[in-house]
């Protein structure tokens, strides 16, 4: 009697369950529903606040461009008017950063120099050689002398602290412009100490005007350098994974070169490829047809064929190529720095002349004007004229020809080129 009581009851409470378990069975489906339509609708609300912010970002950013061409529209110059400051060494300098800015792509890197100019006084440019930090920092002083700012290259601190002392930076607004502050190829202690020196002067003049430095990682690196230049908020570095270039903005260097030249797809696939010097090389490469004829090899193996090419000028037996093996030679022995109507004028000068005439085997009656019409048919990627002064287009191809140099004539090397040469 008991047990049946117990299974009777078991049945029962087996029924109730039953019953609430159909009856709540919808509630729950139902709330089920209605938390995924919930789920669906907060997702939504996010992708809508997202695209908005999007929005929101990309017309602040067009009215930052707008304002930013209005200002450089206000303040444009003439460009076939020179600013009464500059100097005629100053123009020629801008002559050349416009030639070379005139395929220039403004990258990540760029536009983040930019951004950090406008709201500090002070960035530093750092990478590896041939990664693009002087036309950075070049494209971005033409800008702000477009602005109506006083753009100021210099080569020494002392330039600086000078300016900051003749009063000339309270009449108007100064961006200085220096590569290299203390050493190119290697730490200069000497123009370090310039710099420790002129600390305090240098803070001070930077409060009301600004600085664009670029320098190689390395040198910045040295455990020496303190002070400004060790102010990490100020620098960018180039080979960093946020800054280096990445293969979009790689093709689009190659192609503001390579509109026209026929090169394959699979060339390009392979010189995007290159890690080392790659907006150097691209200006490089199409500058001369010459290098176009070895294809992406130049890419792979850059000083390889310069150092044959200039092998090609000293061994060839036509007159043209010695002279011009003959003009990289002084330009070797002068410094990097030949003024070729000096020659005669110039006593150190002319016995140089005179040497790399020896050196090269040419006539010791050769005239002047000679070389200067060697270096002039070497323009644009050996180098670069700038007022009435040759120079090597870039530290790059200055290493490669000092180094042919230095293997062909150690003991004229040794004995002619400065300190700074030597070492590269």
């Amino acid at each position: 009697m008991l047990v049946q009581g117990i299974q009777l009851r078991k049945s029962d409470d087996e029924e109730q369950h039953t019953e609430t378990t159909s009856e709540l069975l919808p509630l729950i489906q139902t709330d089920k529903r209605d938390n995924a339509v919930l789920i669906e609708q907060v997702n939504e609300e996010q992708k809508k606040k997202k695209e908005t912010l999007d929005v929101q970002r990309e017309e602040e950013e067009e009215e930052e461009e707008e304002e930013e061409s209005i200002s450089i529209k206000k303040y444009q110059r003439d460009k076939t008017e020179p600013i009464s400051k500059e100097s005629p060494l100053d123009q020629a300098i801008f002559q050349q950063w416009e030639d070379d800015d005139s395929k220039f792509v403004s990258t990540r890197a760029c536009k983040e120099v930019e951004k950090r100019i406008k709201s500090q006084n002070l960035v530093i440019v750092t990478g590896n050689s041939g990664s693009g930090k002087s036309a950075i920092i070049q494209h971005i002083a033409l800008r702000y002398r477009d602005q109506g700012w006083t753009v100021k290259p210099v080569y020494n601190v002392k330039e600086i602290t000078d300016t900051y002392s003749s009063g000339d930076v309270l009449q108007s607004k100064i961006l200085f412009v220096f590569n290299d502050p203390i050493g190119n190829e290697s730490f200069d202690e000497i123009a370090y100490n310039s710099w420790k020196e002129q600390d305090e002067r240098l803070k001070a003049c930077l409060r009301n005007n600004k600085m664009l430095l670029s320098s190689r990682k390395y040198i910045l690196l040295d455990n020496r350098v303190k002070g400004i230049l060790n102010d990490k908020s100020c620098s960018i570095d180039l080979s960093d994974d946020k800054h280096k270039l990445n293969n979009g903005e790689k093709e689009t260097i190659l192609r503001s070169y390579a509109s026209n030249s026929g090169l394959l797809k699979d060339d390009i696939s392979g010189i995007l490829t290159t890690e080392e010097y790659f907006p150097l090389l691209c200006k490089l490469y199409f500058s001369d047809k010459n290098k176009q004829t070895i294809g992406p090899r130049f890419f792979k193996e850059p000083f390889n064929v310069c150092q044959e090419q200039i092998r090609n000028f000293r061994n060839d037996s036509k007159k043209e190529c010695k002279k011009k093996y003959c003009a990289l030679v002084l330009l070797v022995l002068c410094n990097n720095q030949l003024c070729v109507e000096d020659i005669q004028k110039n006593d150190c000068l002319k016995e140089k002349f005179e040497l790399a005439l020896k050196l090269c085997e040419m006539k010791a009656n050769t005239a002047s004007h000679t070389i200067g019409d060697a270096l002039k048919t070497l323009e644009g990627f050996f180098v670069k004229k700038i007022d009435d002064t040759y120079h090597f287009y870039h530290d790059f191809v200055m290493e490669v020809t000092t180094f042919v140099f230095g293997t062909d004539y150690p003991r004229e090397t040794i004995q002619c080129c400065s300190q700074s040469m030597y070492e590269e």
